[in-house]
């Protein structure tokens, strides 16, 4: 399968200045890497998705020869793996300063920064080391909120807002599993799969792949309110007025 994507994904707090800056250098980083990878040829680079919601930015290339935009993801993807692995970035000056400009927003607040080029995912993160969060990056698991945002485009998924933090979260599917979010697309859900997540804060990134996503009821607004008076006193306690107004007037 072509490869014709580039994504880049910043976990964490985001602050809008700091989201378009990093949006310049990568823009820097991808001009650079299309003239070095060229050889001559143009690669016209177009937004194929932008979400606010978990600050993620997927652009589409397209050449006459496909084979450059190809390229092109692959040393995406090296520079990727080595800024993950503390490694040097095996291309020119300028381009690995352009590279090295993105991870400059990694303040604490923006905790991670992944780089995706088709299946292959490199993230680099702030506060503990690769090794040390490797652990607690991935881990089978379950989501629940809200199915929005399908698409097939670049990829075959859809975005949850869960219900914790009201974040999006990508999520995965495979081909053959296209048909059974669609009956699901709106409602609430619960949706298990490999679960990665930020590995300073702990909150959901992604769920790729999707094993399964089961739709629930919805919450009808104030039925917590048909609880009140379920467990009943016993026959020589007070009720509950009685007991409120002994506490408020002791």
């Amino acid at each position: 399968m072509t490869v014709n994507t580039l994504t880049l994904a910043l976990g964490g707090e985001v602050p809008l200045d700091l989201f378009s800056q990093t949006i310049g250098h990568f823009q820097h980083l991808i001009e650079l890497l299309s003239k070095e990878m060229g050889e001559g040829v143009g690669i016209t680079w177009t937004v194929d998705e932008l979400s606010a919601g978990s600050a993620v930015i997927t652009i589409r290339g397209d050449a006459t020869d496909p084979g450059v935009v190809e390229r092109v993801g692959r040393a995406y993807t090296i520079i990727g793996q080595s800024l993950e692995e503390g490694k040097p970035i095996p291309y020119g000056p300028s381009i690995a300063r352009a590279a090295e400009n993105i991870t400059k927003v990694l303040n604490g607040k923006i905790t991670s920064i992944q780089f995706e080029a088709g299946s292959d995912v490199a993230t680099v993160t702030a506060g503990v080391s690769v090794e040390q969060a490797a652990g607690v990056i991935g881990a089978f698991g379950s989501l629940e909120g809200r199915i929005e945002t399908l698409t097939h485009r670049s990829w075959l998924g859809f975005t949850l807002y869960d219900f914790l933090h009201d974040r999006a979260i990508r999520c995965h599917l495979a081909p053959d599993q296209a048909d059974s979010v669609r009956e699901a697309w709106g409602h609430r859900a619960v949706v298990r799969g490999w679960v990665r997540r930020d590995p300073v804060s702990g909150r959901p990134v992604s769920i790729n792949p999707v094993q399964s996503i089961e739709i629930v009821p919805e919450v009808e607004r104030g039925s917590y309110r048909r609880a009140r008076g379920i467990a009943p006193a016993g026959p020589n306690e007070p009720s509950p007025e009685v007991a409120i107004r002994r506490l408020r007037d002791a």
